[in-house]
């Protein structure tokens, strides 16, 4: 673990972490060269620019200077450094305005945050899992970020070296802590707040609640955020939930809590945005496995939050395989732990799922001091054949989104030798990288025996049949095809599966349908352009 204690201006240059900026500089084009021919990732790209200029003009003035003084002192562009920080409201600002007009997908989600307020005999516990791209780039380099600027309230932020985030899993020293979570909404508002920037305010101005409700009041976003706010002081938190035309607010009087990727306050939840079905399915799941666990304690120790963030079995089919709807995941880039009342942070040092394996702990008083201080760890026992699953798909991952090289992820994944088998998701992501090459038996080949996963819930079952049927159909095995496409009409009634499905079959395969299938995992597991 890293500690970034940032002092003055000076202490903002983050040049031996360059690699680690210039992968979120450039996560946006390379999400759209993943999803879009170059020509359109090119237009896309320009449209981008023109996002990212209205929403300088919104900025406070205190967030534009700190930006202003990290883009100086490591010589890149305040336009690029916005670029980085604000790609989840410019994505998800996209992803409204442009709908099923843009892309259909057949998705498969394993990203999700979740949140915790878990009551212990003398406090609260602030539990966090931040869910996001970066990989083992991230997760080489987790960093406690300490900013201690004058005029601030000095506040610890849970990141990684180089990427300044603050005020997404972060507790200041008045004792309000803080969580971040992205939502999809229909109601985007390109001159809204950037959340980075309110979560910011937050984060170094408030002393209690009374303050955080004074900064967002009437700060509609970008895009679809909640803020969870507790203040250890006060014993209170508040559930804030925006989207592009209101905040909407929620005082938590019953703990604990639990807080994933969906809107609570009922003057949110009409205008939610569902991607896809997987989106609700994933949601649904965690929140529930989560309830699960809960369900027969009435007080947490760290111990016991500890192994609950860590948890990696789904809901629906437990622990049958490696991959799933879970609470801990191969994107949980943090996993932290705020537990103010006995001055401790816990935070999961390794990589995705930064919480399964090694938990320190640290006293959280002299972290405020510049002193990065182990007191203790918590060893949450690593399956290693699980862990070797999540280390090759977090490779392939980091490629996909860097050099896009198939066949080195290929590789990466073949390793796992017949490990590979065990797991319906390793099979259905190394058949996509096949179909990108344009080697279609071996990819059928990989897929059948993913349907032999009977363990899977019919939307997953649902999601492999349509793309064995689109193979079967390309191939010319038109009567097979047609079978998986009744099957899936019949069996697996889901919007989004069998809208594809009957325009699958109503106008047939081509060469084009493969072209635009590509391995994207931030709502899809395959994406139909």
């Amino acid at each position: 673990m890293n500690l970034w204690h940032v002092k003055n201006e000076n202490d903002l240059a983050a040049t031996q972490n360059k690699e680690t900026f210039l992968f979120f500089q450039n996560l946006l084009h390379n999400s759209l060269k993943l999803t879009a021919n170059n020509s359109v990732a090119y237009l896309i790209n320009n449209f981008v620019k023109i996002l990212v200029y209205k929403i300088k003009k919104n900025l406070s003035q205190e967030y534009l200077n700190f930006l202003k003084i990290y883009a100086t002192a490591n010589n890149i562009s305040l336009n690029n450094l916005l670029l980085a920080v604000s790609f989840p409201d410019i994505f998800s600002y996209m992803l409204s305005k442009t709908g099923s007009k843009m892309y259909l997908n057949i998705p498969h989600v394993f990203l999700g945050c979740s949140t915790l307020l878990l009551p212990t005999e003398n406090g609260v516990l602030h539990c966090r899992n931040l869910d996001y791209f970066g990989g083992k780039l991230w997760t080489s380099n987790h960093a406690v970020m300490l900013l201690n600027f004058p005029n601030m309230i000095k506040s610890i932020n849970i990141t990684t070296m180089g990427l300044p985030v603050v005020g997404i899993t972060s507790l200041n020293e008045a004792g309000i802590s803080l969580s971040v979570h992205m939502l999809f909404t229909k109601e985007v508002n390109i001159n809204g707040s950037l959340v980075t920037d309110l979560a910011f305010q937050v984060i170094t101005k408030a002393t209690n609640i009374s303050d955080v409700l004074k900064i967002v009041k009437d700060k509609p976003t970008v895009s679809g955020w909640a803020f969870i706010v507790f203040s250890h002081k006060e014993n209170k938190g508040v559930l804030i939930e925006f989207n592009g035309k209101k905040t909407c607010i929620k005082e938590l009087n019953s703990l604990p809590f639990i807080y994933n990727n969906f809107y609570m306050t009922r003057e949110q939840q009409s205008s939610e945005l569902y991607p896809s079905y997987i989106w609700i399915q994933n949601n649904f799941y965690r929140n529930n496995h989560l309830k699960r666990l809960l369900s027969d304690k009435q007080t947490f120790s760290l111990k016991d939050a500890i192994k609950i963030i860590s948890d990696t079995s789904d809901y629906h089919h437990g622990n049958k395989d490696p991959f799933g709807h879970t609470v801990a995941n191969s994107f949980t880039v943090t996993s932290a732990i705020f537990d103010v009342n006995n001055e401790r942070l816990s935070l999961g040092e390794n990589h995705s799922p930064a919480g399964v394996g090694i938990n320190k702990i640290y006293d959280l008083s002299k972290i405020f001091n510049g002193e990065l201080d182990e007191i203790d760890k918590i060893n949450i026992i690593q399956d290693e054949k699980k862990r070797a699953f999540y280390n090759a798909v977090v490779s392939v991952m980091d490629i996909l989104y860097t050099n896009q090289d198939y066949e080195k992820c290929i590789n990466i994944l073949d390793k796992l030798g017949e490990n590979l088998n065990d797991s319906y998701f390793t099979l259905l992501l190394y058949a996509i990288l096949l179909i990108k090459k344009e080697d279609f038996i071996r990819a059928k080949e990989k897929l059948y025996k993913a349907l032999e996963k009977t363990y899977l819930d019919s939307y997953r079952l649902g999601m492999i049949k349509l793309l064995v049927a689109a193979i079967e159909d390309f191939t010319g095995k038109k009567k097979i095809a047609t079978e998986l496409y009744a099957d899936i009409l019949q069996n697996h009634r889901f919007v989004d599966l069998n809208i594809l499905t009957l325009k699958l079959y109503t106008k047939g395969v081509d060469k084009n349908f493969f072209k635009k299938v590509v391995p994207n995992f931030f709502l899809s597991h395959f994406l139909i352009i």
